[in-house]
Order: C-alpha cells, then structure tokens, then sequence
C-alpha cells in the first residue's frame, strides 16, 4: 500500500483559480453574444475588457500558486 502524500496547499489554490478564471471568461463570452452585430456600446465593450482583465488577473495568482508549489515541493 502507498503512503498518503501529503500535497501543499498551494496545489488545492490552482485548481481553485483555474475554476475562477474558466468562469470569467464564460462570463465574457455571454456578453459577446448579447452585443448587436452594427456595434457595441462603449458600457458594454468595457464590463467585456474588465472581465478578461479580472481572467487575466486570476490566471497570474494561478502562476504564483504553480511558483509556490514548486517552492514547497523542493523545500520538502
């Protein structure tokens, strides 16, 4: 029988950030469809940007967390 590993908690954060950033963009992507094909107004076309931005945002920490994992797993 295989010993439990004992995983850092960093690794239960990537899934989580992941999660979130898979839900921005859905978020994103909703909005693009709900634009009128002659042009979006600006109110729109700027929630759209903050979205993305806020994906962009969760996709660094999910990089931090990946960076802290190897940090611990090497420490370990």
């Amino acid at each position: 029988m295989t010993a439990p590993v004992n995983l850092p908690g960093a690794w239960y954060d990537v899934g989580s950030r992941i999660d979130e950033a898979r839900a921005v963009i859905s978020c994103a992507s909703d909005y693009m469809e709900t634009l009128p094909s002659a042009g979006a107004p600006l109110a729109r076309t700027n929630h759209i940007a903050a979205l993305i931005a806020a994906a962009g945002d969760l996709l660094d920490l999910a990089q931090e967390d990946v960076n802290e994992l190897e940090r611990q797993l090497i420490s370990a």
